[in-house]
């Protein structure tokens, strides 16, 4: 409940649903998709499903929401290259 209450958005979601033993489901109310949110004592126990590079630690808890991973990573600027020619002394 914490991570849904407390990530980066605009309107946080309030709502909650269990999905299985480790899942939960909200809705994001930026979006309008549904998300899923695993959760795990330790990485070692992870459910399948799992993402534990974009896991977070949340009272001794890990919580993975690959929704949430996959739009950091679309957001972030990867391989974008300064192409910066230097100018000569007549262009500056």
């Amino acid at each position: 409940m914490e991570y849904i209450l407390f990530r980066d958005t605009v309107h946080p979601s309030r709502a909650l649903r269990r999905e299985g033993e480790h899942s939960y489901s909200f809705l994001d109310w930026d979006d309008g998709r549904r998300k899923t949110v695993h959760v795990a004592a330790s990485l070692e126990d992870a459910p399948p499903g799992f993402q534990a590079e974009g896991s977070i630690q949340i009272n001794g808890f890990y919580v993975s929401c690959p929704e949430d991973a996959q739009k950091a990573v679309e957001n972030t600027p990867i391989g974008k290259k300064k192409s910066q020619k230097k100018k000569s002394e007549v262009e500056r």
